[in-house]
C-alpha cells in the first residue's frame, strides 16, 4: 500500500491573499455606498437596479428617447425623521415601485410582463399613475402621508393612497 500526501490545491499565503483581496473589495464596495448615502443618494439592490434599467432600455428602444423612472423613494422628502421608521416600515418593499409619467405606464408594465418570470423575489412594481392621479383622495388629517414631500404627482397620489389614512400617534395616551 502506498500512501500518498494530500494534493494541495493552493498555498496558505495565496488562500489568505484572496481572502484579503475579497475583503478589501466588500469595504470599497461599503465605503461607496457611504459616500453616496452622504451626498444624499441613495443605495439599491442590484436586483432593483437591474430591473429599473430593463424598464428603461425598453422604453428607450419603444419611444426613441430617454423616459424618467424614478423608485418611489427616490422622489420623497421625509419632513420630520422621527417618522421615518414609520413610513419605510408601512412602505416597505412599496417603496422600490417604479413611477413614470401616466402615458408610458401602459408600455411599462408590458415590459414588465415580458421580465416577471425571470426576476427573482416580489420587490418590484410599477405604479399605474395614471388610475392612482385619477382616483386620488385627500389624505385625512394629520395622516402619515403629510410627512412626505414630493414635486412628482403620481409618487403624491401614491403615497396618499397609502399612508392617506394612518393617523400619526406619537403615545397611545
Amino acid at each position: 500500500v502506498k500512501v500518498e500526501e494530500p494534493v494541495k490545491t493552493e498555498e496558505p499565503f495565496v488562500f489568505e491573499e484572496n481572502v484579503k483581496a475579497e475583503l478589501n473589495a466588500k469595504i470599497d464596495d461599503l465605503n461607496l455606498e457611504i459616500q453616496k448615502l452622504s451626498q444624499g443618494k441613495k443605495s439599491y439592490d442590484y436586483k432593483l437596479v437591474e430591473f429599473k434599467a430593463y424598464i428603461e432600455e425598453g422604453l428607450r428602444n419603444r419611444y426613441g428617447k430617454d423616459v424618467e423612472v424614478n423608485f418611489l423613494a427616490d422622489l420623497l422628502d421625509i419632513k420630520d425623521e422621527s417618522w421615518r421608521k414609520s413610513i419605510e416600515t408601512y412602505l416597505n418593499t412599496q417603496r422600490f415601485y417604479l413611477i413614470l409619467e401616466p402615458k408610458y405606464v401602459e408600455d411599462a408594465i408590458k415590459i414588465y410582463d415580458g421580465i416577471k418570470h425571470n426576476l427573482q423575489g416580489n420587490d418590484f412594481g410599477i405604479v399605474d399613475t395614471e388610475k392612482v392621479i385619477a382616483n386620488v383622495k385627500d389624505p385625512l388629517p394629520h395622516a402619515l402621508s403629510e410627512e412626505l414631500v414630493t414635486k412628482n404627482e403620481g409618487a403624491r397620489a401614491f403615497v396618499n393612497m397609502i399612508l392617506g389614512n394612518l393617523i400619526k400617534c406619537r403615545d397611545i395616551k
